[in-house]
């Protein structure tokens, strides 16, 4: 599994990976499922937990950032919305 993700995950710009769980679930349970089929067992539920988590300190706090400026704009747009 981690070796599906990561090279899913490396088709991506670091700043598109977060996007792209989506399909990178879908590479991983593409690959899984059949592969543990072929053993007898049925795996019926494929996903990340928790998202994603990055070693390296500074990118983490760099994707962290831009994850709350993208909400705290979504919290000013929805605000501003209200009160036209």
């Amino acid at each position: 599994v981690q070796q599906v993700v990561s090279e899913e995950a490396a088709r991506y710009d670091l700043t598109q990976v977060v996007g792209k769980k989506n399909e990178i679930i879908a590479a991983v349970r593409a690959d899984v499922v059949p592969f543990f089929e072929k053993r007898g067992i049925r795996v019926s539920a494929v996903g990340i937990l928790g998202g994603f988590q990055f070693e390296n300190a500074e990118i983490q706090k760099a994707i962290d950032d831009a994850v709350k400026a993208s909400q705290m704009r979504v919290v000013a747009e929805a605000e501003r919305d209200a009160q036209a």
